[in-house]
């Protein structure tokens, strides 16, 4: 038996929830889910529902030096075919950003325009202009070190 999703409310409406399924959207009541094929990102960091707030997709890659084209598939796979009915046949898109976790540590240029790959997607000036990269999330990290990590990543996707 394959446990379903696990859902942690956080602060103000917001929720963490780990494996997540996306079926089609119009198979869903909530009109909300994929427009190719069932999907299950890692983590998706979501507000209140009946918001329409839209999602943060978080996508754990632990070989991102060796797997770049991979994880970045994934990331742009959930960012771009996850949708909802916005009634009345309008399709819209409901992921706000998309983001890799890995336990990579980047070299970063002051400018994301002079970093390489991978190193450019840990970038806070790309990730908040494209809503679209990667965090740095390591074994042993302190509480606090994770709380600026992702408060850093929401400042990005929501900027």
């Amino acid at each position: 038996m394959t446990p379903g999703p696990v859902t942690v409310p956080l602060a103000s409406g917001i929720a963490l929830s780990f494996q997540l399924t996306f079926r089609e959207f119009w198979r869903e009541a909530s009109g909300r889910g994929s427009y190719s094929r069932t999907m299950r990102p890692d983590l998706v960091l979501s507000g209140p529902p009946e918001g329409g707030w839209p999602l943060i997709i978080l996508d754990a890659k632990y070989r991102i030096d060796t797997a770049l084209n991979d994880a970045l598939a994934s990331i742009h796979m959930y960012r771009d075919a996850l949708v909802e009915d916005g009634h009345g046949g309008k399709i819209r898109g409901i992921v706000r950003a998309a983001y890799l976790l890995s336990p990579h540590l980047p070299f970063l240029p002051g400018e994301w325009r002079d970093a390489d790959l991978p190193g450019r997607l840990f970038h806070p000036g790309y990730r908040a202009a494209f809503r679209f990269g990667a965090l740095t999330l390591r074994p042993g990290m302190s509480d606090a070190e994770v709380d600026a990590a992702l408060d850093a990543l929401v400042a990005d996707a929501t900027a």
